[in-house]
């Protein structure tokens, strides 16, 4: 609301205005840009950090996505699990719930 409020004064100052609704989901770029901007803080001198973007072809969680060491993906273990029912052998009780 404190937006909008500053918007409609921000209305009186221009001769000719339009408004165009852009759905969420075709405007992810704004909405991340948004919560990044809501996390830092701005010096009274107007100085704010810079911001790099790089475009990805796939989404960034594959990025972050490792293959074990063994050389086995990181889905090995559920995958075998659905398959036979078999948990890993290094599998705590912890690990056997959360798989």
């Amino acid at each position: 609301m404190p937006y909008q409020d500053y918007i409609k004064g921000l209305i009186e100052l221009f001769d000719d205005i339009s408004f165009h609704h852009i759905p969420r989901e075709e405007n992810q770029m704004v909405d991340a840009l948004t919560t990044l901007s809501s996390m830092f803080k701005v010096s009274p001198h107007g100085d704010f950090p810079c911001i790099n973007i790089k475009c990805r072809v796939g989404p960034a969680h594959c990025c972050l996505i490792e293959e074990k060491e063994d050389g086995k993906p990181c889905y090995f273990d559920i995958k075998r699990y659905i398959k036979d029912k078999e948990y890993p052998p290094e599998a705590s009780n912890n690990d056997k719930r959360t798989l």
